[in-house]
């Protein structure tokens, strides 16, 4: 059973129109950096709720998670009218398999996350578990170059961190030296791989995927042809997903 509790909002930050963060006064179990909580309000007789990963690191005291709002949407609509000092309802246990020893021993990590499936590599960038990597390569699509949550934060990273590669591709708008397009297109041309400095082979590479669906699936597709799978806990692979619908 899962453990609710009720939040309190102690930060609400807009990146862009309808993409949300909010940080909650929230009495976490241990987690593991990757794992998602649920997070739900009361309508009535019935409680919406939804999962969601949790951006905050595992030393942190606070939970984190980042949201679109969706157009009549049952619980991200009123998610987003909420403000700080207001309340939620939220679970204290944490779950789920993207994480970080869940990936086997391999120099090259790459984090490629379209929307919201940014939040949960920013938890793992800042756990201990990351620094057994030589190269960790981020890569996150977003419609526009204003969606690019916690980008100051992740430029930061690539700045002090030589191991560390920030890639954003943005798909509906032109921009001054980003890549532009889907992350597909420019996984084919090359492009990613010419940038990050480094090849993607199943020999010295994980890769976790994390967001839109059709993005984790293309992605897949395209990697299988590099002879790159899914891993499984007792047939180890290459790839680890988690899908937002």
């Amino acid at each position: 059973m899962a453990n609710w509790q009720t939040a309190t909002i102690l930060n609400r930050k807009v990146w862009d129109d309808g993409l949300i963060s909010l940080t909650l006064d929230l009495e976490l179990e241990p987690f593991k950096a990757g794992q998602f909580i649920k997070v739900g309000l009361q309508v009535g007789d019935e409680r919406i709720e939804r999962p969601y990963s949790l951006v905050n690191s595992e030393d942190q005291p606070n939970a984190e998670i980042l949201f679109n709002e969706v157009e009549d949407g049952p619980l991200t609509s009123r998610l987003a009218q909420l403000d700080k000092g207001e309340q939620l309802l939220a679970t204290t246990d944490a779950h789920g398999f993207l994480v970080l020893d869940e990936v086997p021993d391999v120099p090259n990590l790459w984090m490629i996350a379209t929307g919201t499936g940014i939040g949960p590599f920013i938890s793992m960038l800042n756990s201990a578990q990351s620094q057994r990597f030589e190269r960790i390569v981020i890569i996150h699509g977003t419609t526009h170059e204003n969606s690019l949550a916690y980008r100051n934060q992740l430029e930061g990273l690539e700045h002090i961190d030589q191991r560390i590669s920030y890639l954003p591709v943005i798909s509906r708008e032109k921009t001054d030296g980003l890549m532009e397009g889907r992350i597909t297109e420019n996984l084919s041309s090359g492009e990613v791989e010419k940038r990050a400095n480094l090849e993607l082979n199943a020999e010295q590479n994980h890769v976790l995927l994390c967001g839109n669906i059709d993005m984790i699936r293309d992605v897949q597709a395209m990697l299988a042809e590099r002879d790159m799978k899914k891993h499984k806990r007792f047939e180890p692979g290459h790839i680890s997903m988690e899908k937002y619908h």
